[in-house]
């Protein structure tokens, strides 16, 4: 009998980040979708340019928009969140992510987190997505995936417009 599940593995195709400023309540995203994974077609790519010295609060989604409908796949990451870190990588521009979310051990998760930016300017946000990582490694629970190991489970590069 049909129960309506399906037991194809979850794809990671989509991940956006949502920053809200507290103060305005305004919300700007970034969005990667990569629907055919590695070595297809591009992946698409939208991000809001974010204003500059302010603080926001963000969250990031996975999904598997592979499927129909989609699945968002973020409260499985957290259910599991001592297997689960994201990362954020910045290059080129002045923002700073610090954690704002804990496993059930107290280390960082990452899907919650406090961002700042800093003056003007362009370059690019990596979010990095590990399975296993070793969280108790040097840098790790600082967002240095470094030393984390573990196996990448999404990787995605996003414009960053700070203005």
């Amino acid at each position: 009998p049909d129960n309506g599940t399906d037991d194809t593995p979850a794809r990671f195709t989509t991940l956006q980040v949502t920053f809200t400023d507290p103060e305005s309540n305004n919300v700007f995203r970034m969005r990667y979708q990569d629907l055919d994974g590695e070595g297809g077609a591009a992946p698409q790519i939208a991000a809001d340019a974010l204003p500059a010295g302010l603080a926001f609060n963000a969250v990031v989604s996975v999904l598997d928009d592979s499927r129909s409908p989609s699945v968002d796949l973020t409260p499985g990451l957290l259910s599991q969140g001592t297997e689960h870190q994201f990362f954020f990588q910045v290059q080129d521009a002045a923002l700073t992510v610090l954690y704002n979310d804990a496993d059930a051990n107290g280390a960082p998760i990452g899907q919650r987190s406090v961002v700042i930016s800093g003056a003007a300017g362009q370059g690019s946000l990596e979010v990095l997505l590990l399975r296993a990582p070793d969280k108790g490694a040097e840098g790790v629970a600082q967002g240095d995936p470094a030393q984390a190991g573990g196996t990448v489970l999404l990787r995605a590069t996003l414009p960053l417009v700070i203005n």
